[in-house]
């Protein structure tokens, strides 16, 4: 089976166009899928992180024995686009996150990938925590990038906006090797990125292929260690249950584990969404006045999508949409406005 990837490759055709051709296939019990790229004219790297968050859900499918193909775009452009963000990179590297079977090879030389529009592979090594390590000098990186778009100035108020995009982020890629540890056969984990968009925010997308947090939640209450658990036991045959999958938002499992994951306080053995969430709203009517007297609004959105379901934050208010599809772990996306600066606005 092939999916024509169309001519625009990002979140929103990956969600209402590609992801469920997928499901069709898994429903016909069909996990041999291969992707063609042949038609697209444009991409951003939010649609390729999903993409290849989706062919490593289909070599999990195939318990490693069929890896997708990829037939490359006729697009030059596109073709040096996913150089430039180092797609090829997580996509082929073996053996730790070999994903897609591509008849490419692709030349970086003409590039400076200092940028923050770089894919890595999220994967883990036997019990080797300097993989984290490595994960966690690339966020540090990427802060760094995104401070300097948003100011070259030092000093205490907007040091505590970084410190706690720092801790989220690093928060998001830590869950994902902690879900999967006990999978390390499964080579890359996940992907994730920043980027710099042509919108004037900057945009960091995770996507992972993990157990998910209905596994998570389950086996919580089966330990018992985690007295915060105690107030969803009653929830526990719901988020167990498939029945209502694909067909009734209100009793949706999804939706009620990542409600359940959202609403944990900082010391819950619940991890992932809670710290993401937190910063998000505490930081959604902050201003920091740089020296100029120029008042920067950090006002970073969020958005989560796990199996059929995504919740996205407003202010203090989450809206909730339902798709009749399903995507095995987690994608977010968290987005932070670029202020314009006083002597760009002149």
């Amino acid at each position: 089976m092939i999916i024509e990837i169309p001519e625009k490759l990002n979140g929103y055709s990956f969600y209402t166009q590609i992801l469920p051709q997928i499901h069709r296939q898994f429903e016909l019990e069909n996990y041999m899928i291969d992707f063609s790229l042949q038609n697209t004219e444009v991409a951003n790297p939010e649609g390729f992180v999903n993409l290849l968050a989706a062919a490593l859900m289909i070599k999990n499918k195939n318990e490693d024995t069929y890896i997708s193909k990829l037939y490359m775009p006729e697009s030059e452009k596109l073709i040096s686009f996913m150089e430039h963000i180092d797609f090829f990179t997580p996509a082929r590297s073996i053996p730790t996150c070999e994903v897609f079977n591509i008849n490419y090879q692709p030349s970086y030389k003409a590039y400076n990938r200092g940028g923050m529009s770089r894919i890595y592979g999220i994967y883990v090594h036997s019990d080797d925590y300097s993989i984290l390590n490595k994960h966690y000098a690339n966020i540090d990186d990427i802060i760094k990038k995104i401070r300097k778009e948003l100011s070259n100035e030092y000093d205490r108020d907007i040091d505590y906006f970084y410190q706690n995009l720092r801790d989220s982020l690093i928060q998001l890629v830590r869950n994902t090797i902690e879900h999967n540890k006990n999978y390390k056969e499964s080579g890359a984990l996940g992907y994730y990125m920043a980027q710099k968009t042509p919108y004037n925010t900057i945009e960091f997308v995770i996507s992972d292929v993990g157990l998910g947090y209905r596994n998570r939640i389950t086996e919580m209450i089966k330990e018992n260690k985690d007295s915060n658990i105690q107030k969803y036991i009653e929830k526990k045959d719901d988020i167990q249950d498939n029945k209502f999958l694909y067909r009734d938002n209100e009793k949706n499992p999804n939706r009620l584990a990542i409600e359940v994951a959202i609403n944990y306080r900082d010391d819950s053995m619940v991890p992932g969404l809670f710290q993401i969430r937190k910063f998000v709203l505490e930081q959604e009517d902050s201003n920091y006045t740089q020296k100029s007297g120029n008042i920067i609004s950090l006002k970073p959105s969020l958005f989560i999508h796990s199996d059929n379901y995504s919740i996205q934050f407003e202010k203090d208010n989450p809206y909730f949409k339902f798709y009749n599809n399903d995507f095995s772990g987690c994608h977010i996306k968290i987005t932070i406005p670029i202020p314009i600066k006083q002597e760009e606005a002149l």
